[in-house]
């Protein structure tokens, strides 16, 4: 997959604020090209890898957070908050490449840690890998909290899944 098409391709993951006590809050899912998927800001999203053989690399990259006023366009990225890890995945797995950058199409940014402070028009990305050295199916959970300034904390969580070809017959 090229970069280019790896960015068209990508998925976005939106958390939507409520400052006002009145505003109702939500959350969004949009892959580029379909429309935008409400999820409640306490859900979790999916990143399903293809089959990966021993010892290799299969990368999904471009996954950011952001977050957004409700009621706004859901790409918009025109609320500020912060975001920290509350659990990282484990082998087979690894998150990588994190970085802050400016809402867009776009996947670059400048690295950081966390926790992070968004403010409007940012967003955090990261790219997600998995490297099998064992035969089988594997799941594991990439957990953030949440926190858009003046609003409570909530939790999210990248759900990775991967697997092996099966075993050849003997």
């Amino acid at each position: 997959m090229t970069r280019r098409h790896a960015i068209a391709a990508s998925l976005a993951l939106y958390f939507a604020i409520a400052p006002l006590a009145a505003q109702q809050s939500g959350g969004g899912a949009v892959r580029r090209e379909a429309a935008a998927k409400r999820v409640a800001p306490t859900d979790s999203f999916t990143i399903n890898f293809p089959t990966t053989p021993l010892n290799t690399t299969s990368i999904q990259d471009c996954y950011f957070n952001c977050f957004f006023l409700t009621g706004s366009p859901v790409e918009s990225c025109n609320y500020s908050g912060t975001i920290a890890l509350v659990k990282s995945v484990g082998p087979p797995f690894r998150q990588t490449n994190l970085r802050k950058g400016i809402a867009g199409p776009s996947c670059s940014g400048t690295p950081v840690t966390l926790p992070i402070t968004l403010q409007a028009g940012e967003w955090l990305l990261q790219d997600f890998e998995f490297t099998p050295t064992t035969l089988g199916t594997f799941q594991d959970s990439h957990t953030y909290n949440l926190t858009p300034t003046g609003s409570p904390t909530s939790v999210f969580s990248w759900l990775l899944v991967g697997a092996t070809p099966a075993a050849p017959p003997q």
